[in-house]
């Protein structure tokens, strides 16, 4: 059987330089996020998402987003819910990583806990 997508994505390397980039970046005073970090925090943000999605579900809260997927099925007959729903998560990843982003950078030092 052929591994899924998730499987075979599951680790997402580093690209290649990038210690090279972390150590230049902590010479030159700048702080960036190392790249494992930074993938820890992308899963915990994905997980959050569907986490909030999945209650909202649960609680029955999900019909206002279902009733707004009427007017671009409209549109477009051949819109699957599917890709609807997923460009929604998206926009909720990108709120929650404002929100995280705002905070971070309100701190004054380099540290990435």
């Amino acid at each position: 059987m052929p591994a899924s997508f998730k499987q075979e994505h599951d680790h997402v390397a580093a690209q290649p330089g990038g210690a090279q980039l972390e150590q230049l970046a902590g010479q030159g005073g700048v702080c960036i996020t190392p790249h494992a970090i930074a993938i820890d925090r992308a899963r915990a943000a994905v997980a959050e998402v569907n986490a909030r999605l999945a209650a909202m579900k649960s609680r029955g809260e999900l019909r206002e987003l279902n009733a707004s997927f009427k007017a671009p099925r409209a549109n477009d007959p051949s819109l699957p819910y599917a890709e609807f729903f997923d460009a929604k998560r998206a926009a909720l990843l990108a709120v929650l990583a404002k929100q995280v982003n705002s905070q971070r950078r309100r701190r004054t030092s380099c540290s990435f806990d």
